[in-house]
């Protein structure tokens, strides 16, 4: 795959955590999946992911003018749906899968094409590579179908998706993400909030079956919010999950080096730092 493409494996770990806005818990599990039918082989995904909750994901980049990446949208939609089975058996999955596709051009008129399958199981995303003397980024958006248009675009419309006693968990929890103690940000989803520290992904917040549910970075399974005690037992973890990576982070290399020993008895945070995060 050519450098300029969003699949380049120096891309690869900025690609995942900017399709993880709207797939919680990707991670890329193999690569260039092929379904063979006699002695022709199909190309079904160049990436295989799986997302929280076991999902499958397909990735894939088209190239070309709209009409012909439509096409071969469709082809790998029905190779996808008709080998759901075997591919969930194979990875270990259980559902999906969900059909991830990539373009740098014509996505608008690709989407329009597309719009009326864009949705649960077949995401569209434009894409952009910056590159200067020190190295390319990647930039992606994800192209809105018929069934997109209900999902979250900003901080009021993901709150005012819940009912009143949700939402104000949500906005606490929301305040206290945001605290100088994390030095958090906040970036919003098609369904899902993140969080994310100074070395990456931290935690998120989204819809969960009696609400609200957290996840931390890292883990597949996610923490139902109900509750003050349940926002305040995930607010202990995410904080938790910040000072080890700190610790890490503030950790020699040359761990023989007596001089670079880390006290773990003096802390990160001041107390009073650690009260503002809670908001006492």
């Amino acid at each position: 795959m050519a450098s300029a493409s969003a699949l380049a494996p120096e891309l690869e770990p900025e690609l995942v955590s900017s399709l993880e806005l709207y797939l919680c818990g990707l991670a890329i599990v193999d690569r260039e999946l092929e379904i063979l039918r006699g002695a022709s082989p199909l190309r079904a995904a160049a990436l295989v992911g799986r997302a929280a909750g076991g999902e499958l994901v397909l990735i894939e980049e088209l190239e070309g003018p709209p009409e012909k990446t439509a096409l071969r949208a469709l082809e790998l939609a029905a190779l996808a749906r008709e080998h759901a089975h075997e591919l969930c058996a194979r990875f270990d999955c259980a559902n999906g899968p969900v059909l991830v596709l990539l373009a740098s051009e014509n996505a608008r008129e690709l989407g329009i094409l597309l719009a009326p399958l864009l949705g649960e199981h077949m995401k569209l995303f434009s894409y952009s590579l910056l590159r200067t003397h020190s190295g390319s980024r990647l930039g992606i958006a994800p192209v809105l179908g018929e069934s997109d248009f209900d999902k979250s675009r900003s901080r009021a419309e993901f709150l005012e998706a819940f009912d009143a006693p949700t939402r104000a968990l949500a906005e606490s929890l929301w305040e206290r993400l945001c605290s100088p103690a994390l030095g958090a940000r906040a970036e919003i989803g098609g369904t899902i909030v993140r969080w994310s520290d100074t070395r990456g992904p931290l935690c998120s917040l989204a819809r969960g079956e009696q609400g609200l549910s957290g996840r931390l970075s890292g883990l597949d399974e996610p923490i139902e919010l109900v509750n003050t005690a349940d926002a305040r037992g995930f607010l202990d973890a995410v904080l938790a999950l910040h000072l080890e990576r700190t610790l890490r982070g503030m950790e020699s290399p040359d761990e023989s080096a007596p001089e670079a020993a880390f006290d773990p008895r003096q802390p990160v945070l001041s107390q009073a730092e650690i009260n503002a995060f809670h908001g006492q």
